[in-house]
């Protein structure tokens, strides 16, 4: 094989900056061939990716009920995540809920770190399923816990499907 000058070089390097003005055939037939031929490259050698976390607590399918008028936890507590570090987190709950009288209120709260839910943490609703999905700072340097906890504004009401999922979007 013949050696290239340092003139057809640089012609080959300039033609493979502009990825752009590559060949229609040839731009199909690359993504069909990572298509058909996946990189084997592993998770954790995609720059950032380890700060994207997805963590989902257990569903809880029964049904249960609470006539509380301030937040309390049902028979089966939770969803329940333990143990997230510090952290910014989309924070996605929900549950459905049994029917209702007119006027009434059930509400969903997300608890963090034990203290009761506040605003922009709940879900209030009187129609079927209820759910929230809110960012959430966990500033401090410890291991925190997210926890659903309930109350209604009259009557005893039932929820049930209930789940909770966090998901880390950065660090700081």
């Amino acid at each position: 094989m013949a050696e290239i000058t340092p003139e057809e070089k640089q012609k080959i390097n300039d033609y493979l900056s502009h990825p752009l003005d590559f060949p229609p055939d040839f731009k199909d037939w690359m993504a069909d061939y990572f298509a058909t031929n996946i990189p084997k490259i592993p998770l954790s050698q995609v720059f950032g990716f380890q700060l994207w976390s997805v963590h989902s607590a257990s569903p809880i399918d029964t049904g249960q009920s609470t006539s509380s008028t301030s937040y309390t936890d049902l028979g089966t507590v939770g969803p329940t995540l333990s143990n997230l570090s510090k952290g910014y987190y989309i924070v996605m709950f929900g549950a459905d809920v049994s029917f209702f009288s007119p006027g009434d209120t059930r509400t969903i709260g997300l608890s963090i770190d034990g203290a009761a839910p506040v605003a922009g943490n709940e879900a209030p609703g009187n129609v079927g399923s209820i759910g929230l999905v809110c960012l959430v700072n966990l500033a401090t340097d410890a291991l925190h816990e997210l926890k659903l906890k309930y109350k209604v504004s009259g009557g005893t009401y039932t929820f049930s499907k209930r789940w909770l999922h966090a998901l880390r979007v950065t660090t700081e």
